[in-house]
């Protein structure tokens, strides 16, 4: 996770604590949508009552108003080069509309 509008700090904790916890990141991995050119919601990677529920939004996402998501795979694991998938995401605010699938 890289972002333009988080602090370093932010992409640390992301890293150290929160990387294991990511279930938007564990729904895309086990519904196969870690693939170049795949758009994802949020809700298509787990459900809108475990993602609201879970530690990972309640004490990390939210603090940053991070809540409804959009993910688009740019690229697959480059395994040769010891290079995780590239993505980009879209999010709105905790209290803001969910992005529809279309």
């Amino acid at each position: 996770m890289i972002s333009t509008n988080l602090d370093p700090e932010a992409i640390r904790e992301y890293f150290n604590t929160w990387a294991a916890h990511d279930v938007l990141y564990h729904g895309a991995a086990r519904h196969g949508r870690i693939k170049p050119a795949m758009v994802s919601t949020d809700e298509q990677l787990v459900e809108r009552r475990e993602y609201f529920s879970c530690s990972y939004f309640n004490e990390y996402l939210r603090k940053f108003d991070i809540g409804p998501q959009l993910n688009a795979c740019l690229t697959g694991p480059e395994p040769g080069i010891h290079m995780g998938p590239s993505a980009l995401t879209l999010y709105r605010g905790v209290a803001k509309e969910p992005f529809s699938k279309d």
